[in-house]
């Protein structure tokens, strides 16, 4: 959650706005991809499999493959699985959607929640609702981020592909650092 708070503020985005839009899009799973069994087939060429990752939404902030190419990503869609890339990327594109529909110097926040409503320029509504619904949840959460304990037990046991993807994410500690925690 750190990752995604730091990209938000360095693109000047409301950094809860783009939590609530990750938890909505993907449920903070930054190997989501939207079509079932993709992943089995990612490869590193481009060349064969481009039309089957354009139809792919990938990562935490579920950027799809074709939206990417029409806003000039020219890197390999699957490297949107890594959470900084696609932190990245997906901050970059709601600012463009922003600016496209306010083109004014900072996002507002009516630009900002049209950009949610047409992201990967397929309008949805309710979808854009349910990220606004947790967007306050995400603002309490973000002004406590900075005062939480962050440790985990046992981090020398976790493979460093998946400690790459819970460094910093205090979502996966809520159970354990605020109320429930016992000392054995």
């Amino acid at each position: 959650m750190q990752l995604a708070v730091t990209v938000s503020q360095e693109f000047s985005l409301d950094p809860a706005l783009v939590c609530a839009h990750i938890d909505v899009r993907s449920q903070w799973n930054s190997g989501a991809a939207a079509v079932p069994g993709a992943i089995h087939h990612i490869q590193n060429s481009a060349g064969p499999l481009e039309a089957e990752y354009r139809a792919i939404q990938w990562g935490l902030m579920g950027i799809s493959g074709e939206f990417a190419r029409q806003e000039n990503f020219a890197g390999p869609l699957p490297s949107l699985l890594d959470p900084k890339c696609n932190l990245r990327e997906g901050c970059r594109l709601l600012l463009a959607l922003c600016r496209a529909v306010r083109p004014s110097q900072t996002p507002d926040k009516r630009g900002l929640v049209l950009a949610i409503v047409n992201w990967n320029r397929q309008p949805d509504e309710f979808l854009a609702r349910l990220t606004l619904q947790k967007l306050e949840g995400y603002r309490e959460m973000i002004a406590r981020l900075a005062s939480l304990p962050h440790a985990f037990p046992h981090a020398d046991t976790i493979p460093p592909p998946l400690s790459s993807q819970i460094e910093d994410n205090l979502l996966l500690e809520v159970g354990v650092s605020m109320h429930t925690q016992t000392t054995p």
